[in-house]
């Protein structure tokens, strides 16, 4: 009877180690986890905002550029004509 009572007390003691150290184990790797998962998303937004930063700095460039090639093409070739068509009658032109 003592060794059956031993025998339980032993199995008992073990079960009960071994899940105390793997819930111990799996709270490390899961606290390791979060923090790589962090690290990795403070990187990642890091990055987005440096690339957004120069994103809207080279769209402000290409907009000053373009219209900078606007007044270019005003002075050398005046102001834009509009696509109305001119009807002579009526604008007073004889044709």
């Amino acid at each position: 009877m003592v060794s059956l009572i031993s025998s339980v007390l032993l199995a008992m003691t073990t079960i009960v180690g071994t899940t105390w150290a793997l819930a111990k184990q799996f709270a490390n790797t899961r606290s390791s986890i979060f923090e790589k998962i962090d690290k990795t998303e403070s990187t990642i937004l890091t990055k987005l905002e440096y690339h957004e930063r120069h994103d809207d700095a080279r769209f402000s460039e290409v907009r000053n550029d373009i219209w900078e090639i606007r007044l270019q093409n005003a002075v050398k070739n005046g102001p834009p004509i509009s696509n109305k068509k001119i009807n002579p009658q009526t604008e007073g032109i004889s044709g």
